[in-house]
This record gives C-alpha cells, sequence and structure tokens, in this order.
C-alpha cells in the first residue's frame, strides 16, 4: 500500500480556497437552494410586500450582484425577527462606505447567504441571470 503525504492529507480535493460554483436551483441541481418556482413565488411576495419603492427586490438584487463581483462581507449575516418576519441584514464594503442590505429569509435565500458569507459558494450569477436560468421543469 502506497502512503499518503502531508500535502494530499491537507489539501481539498475539489479546490483549495474552498470555491464551489453552485447552482442555485433544485431543479437542476440537486445540492441548490430552492426550487425556481418556490424562488420565484418569494419574489413576488417580496415585490408585493415591498410597496411602490419595492426595496426588498433591490436587496436581493444587490445582494446578488455583489457576490457575483466577489465582494467580501464585513461580518457574518445578523438574523433578526422583525413583525413575525425572518431577516437577515448583511453588509459589504463598497469603496469607503458600507452597503446595509436587508433580505427577507425564504426562498432559499438564508442559506444561500450563510453559505456565500462561509466562502462554500462562489457566485457566478446576478438575479438576472439566475431568473433566466432554464431548469429542468421549466
Amino acid at each position: 500500500m502506497k502512503g499518503i503525504t502531508l500535502d494530499e492529507l491537507f489539501s481539498n480535493s475539489s479546490n483549495e480556497k474552498g470555491d464551489v460554483t453552485k447552482g442555485f436551483f433544485t431543479d437542476k441541481y440537486p445540492d441548490g437552494y430552492e426550487t425556481k418556482l418556490n424562488f420565484e413565488k418569494h419574489l413576488m411576495d417580496q415585490k408585493q410586500k415591498g410597496g411602490r419603492s419595492n426595496w426588498r427586490i433591490i436587496h436581493i438584487q444587490s445582494f446578488f450582484e455583489n457576490a457575483k463581483m466577489g465582494k467580501r462581507m464585513i461580518r457574518m449575516p445578523q438574523e433578526i425577527l422583525e413583525d413575525g418576519e425572518k431577516w437577515m441584514w448583511c453588509r459589504f464594503n463598497i469603496g469607503k462606505v458600507t452597503q446595509n442590505l436587508k433580505i427577507a429569509d425564504g426562498g432559499g435565500m438564508h442559506k444561500f447567504i450563510m453559505d456565500y458569507a462561509l466562502g462554500k459558494v462562489k457566485v457566478t450569477y446576478d438575479l438576472k441571470d439566475l431568473l433566466s436560468e432554464e431548469t429542468s421543469q421549466s
């Protein structure tokens, strides 16, 4: 039997940095975060609750744009419960200012945000790319 080297023992076989490009929709990727239909329902629900300003969708869109650009979060997302709804505060450095994004839990976003914050996923798509992605059930 061949002996194991220290490099083999301490290296991550998939990728040294832990970056994994992972599909979002479980329709196409079994280890994804949510079905496309449920994610779309979540977005429509957020649009209705956001009113005319549509700020809830803008915050989700901004999160995906930041993630696609590989921007680092300043700290771990903070989970809060407000008016019976679960939220996550996500903070990014944008130049010399901080961008605070308040994102409602649902549509697979909680796990996705946590995986991004922990460096478990490398995002190669923004919200527009994600919604135009075809799935096996589309």
